[in-house]
């Protein structure tokens, strides 16, 4: 009998560890949607990729690009570059690396943001300034 008793009481040891553990993972999970961390947000992007779309927003032209698409919505080249007050040549040059890094798209010869790009412009131009 006393054998048996302890067979129980290992039994109801191991499930309770096995309660506790789901328990400490719910708490994580509920702790994770409480705060904006990055795995709260459900980031999925590595290092390298937050690099090259953060890197889209240098220079200070490009900058001025996503500012204009963000504020303005969809514009064709010659609307972009009498906003921002650039070239042809430099104007180009700074959408198709605004394409690349997947801030901005064209179709039909206008630009626009990507839905990563409204988002990270959006977050970005929010900032508080210094």
């Amino acid at each position: 009998m006393a054998g048996k008793a302890g067979k129980e009481s290992k039994k109801s040891k191991g499930e309770l560890a096995e309660v506790l553990a789901e328990l400490a993972s719910l708490r994580r999970e509920i702790e994770a949607l409480k705060s904006p961390t990055v795995a709260a947000l459900g980031a999925t992007r590595t290092a390298e990729q937050v690099a090259k779309r953060a890197s889209a927003f240098t220079p200070v032209q490009r900058a001025r690009l996503i500012e204009a698409l963000l504020q303005s919505g969809p514009q064709p080249p010659p609307q972009l570059g009498a906003t921002v007050g650039l070239a042809t040549g430099s104007l180009y040059h700074h959408l198709r690396e605004l394409v690349a890094a997947g801030i901005a798209t064209v179709e039909d010869k206008t630009y626009c943001l990507t839905p990563d790009g409204q988002q990270l412009a959006e977050a970005l131009f929010a900032l508080p300034h210094e």
